[in-house]
């Protein structure tokens, strides 16, 4: 026969997690935060996982969650257990993966007194974190409908920032009641609202008077839809689309291998190849000589499409575009002219001669990391993917 925690609090939290569809739980072993394990492992709807090590168990969440694209909640015992989060959080953070952290902490007033594993786990991760909540211990008035509220609050913003949201959990002794049948709850009304996009009309106008249109691919998921989109913007040599590996976009026209092109670029390069409208989408990118290069070319325009991050990595953003890359670029593929532009061939060219010296020398290279690379990419099988790497 199941049996179930008898705090309240951990009845609600699983309750809504379950109502928002968040079924995947990453537990580590500890006392304070039994409560949690014991109910989440006997309710059917969830999958657990036990990972002892806290840092292990939170980069097991993060990626479970980039895999299924959806919230993964962890969970872990009091005091410094916590803090092995953080690492993890933090990667959560700026890459935009839902992760939902449970903290079970000792009652508040055990704060600094020297009480055993209890430290200030209110607000941990706060500079990481799309927000941080604390429950209140069933013991409270009012701490039902307090925690119910909180919990909903919190989930919704995990969901809507798509990034670390914490929820700290103070739980008093006796930790280990339980009961053979759940209380029936509520169910929960979901307010996230369904955000909709139109192109403004100036940007199309921006876009006809561009004569010089870069747009340069940081880190992504595949998405085949972008990638259809791109292409058919390269197809008449319309634009110029810059990637990298972690870019996950192919195509023959895109340019991926950026560092090989503006290798010993001189000062009238950097003005030659410049773009007058920069378009970026995705998040970091690895090579710091594009970032070189952009910065010291200045384009008139630069704008960022992302739904969570604006950065100015080129210091000259002009144009924060809040939406997904397909969704923007799907709009705006019906409002333009895909007209040739001789800003493709002036980097076309520039492919061919950079491509023709990089075969060149490869053909000539001595035995060296950079020869072996080129036998291990030739014996390399179809549909294998093996990544390998030196220092630089």
């Amino acid at each position: 026969m199941k049996q179930y925690s008898a705090k309240r609090s951990i009845q609600i939290l699983a309750h809504i997690l379950e109502q928002y569809g968040i079924d995947k739980i990453i537990i580590s072993p500890g006392s304070r935060n039994a409560p949690l394990a014991i109910h989440f492992s006997e309710i059917d709807a969830f999958q657990c996982y036990s990972i002892v090590d806290e840092r292990a168990a939170a980069f097991v969440g993060l990626g479970i969650s980039k895999s299924i694209k959806k919230p993964v909640a962890i969970t872990c015992t009091s005091g410094s257990a916590a803090t092995n989060y953080y690492p993890a959080i933090v990667e959560a953070f700026y890459q935009n993966v839902p992760l939902l952290v449970l903290t079970a902490d000792r009652p508040a007033d055990f704060v600094d007194i020297f009480d055993g594993q209890t430290i200030r786990q209110k607000n941990i991760f706060q500079q990481h974190s799309y927000g941080d909540f604390e429950l209140l211990e069933d013991e409270k008035d009012g701490s039902d409908d307090y925690n119910f509220e909180t919990i909903k609050k919190a989930v919704e913003l995990c969901i809507e920032k798509s990034g670390p949201v914490h929820i700290n959990i103070p739980l008093t002794e006796p930790l280990y009641n339980l009961l053979e049948e759940l209380p029936v709850m509520p169910a929960v009304e979901k307010t996230i609202q369904k955000k909709n996009y139109e192109i403004p009309s100036h940007l199309v106008a921006d876009w006809h008077t561009s004569k010089r249109i870069m747009i340069l691919a940081g880190t992504l998921s595949p998405n085949p839809e972008l990638e259809a989109q791109l292409s058919q913007l390269v197809k008449n040599h319309t634009v110029v689309v810059l990637t990298e590996m972690n870019s996950n976009l192919q195509h023959d026209k895109f340019f991926a291998h950026i560092d090989r092109y503006i290798t010993d670029f001189s000062e009238e390069d950097y003005h030659t190849y410049a773009p007058d409208l920069l378009i970026t989408i995705g998040q970091n990118v690895v090579s710091k000589r594009v970032k070189q290069f952009l910065r010291k070319a200045k384009p008139k325009q630069h704008w960022h499409i992302d739904e969570y991050w604006q950065p100015d990595t080129y210091y000259s953003l002009t144009q924060k575009i809040e939406t997904k890359p397909e969704v923007f670029f799907s709009k705006l593929l019906k409002s333009i002219n895909l007209e040739p532009r001789a800003y493709f061939n002036l980097w076309d060219v520039l492919k061919d001669k950079k491509d023709a010296k990089h075969e060149e020398y490869l053909n000539k290279a001595p035995f060296s990391d950079f020869y072996l690379f080129k036998q291990l990419s030739n014996q390399i099988p179809e549909n294998y993917r093996v990544h390998f790497s030196n220092s630089s």
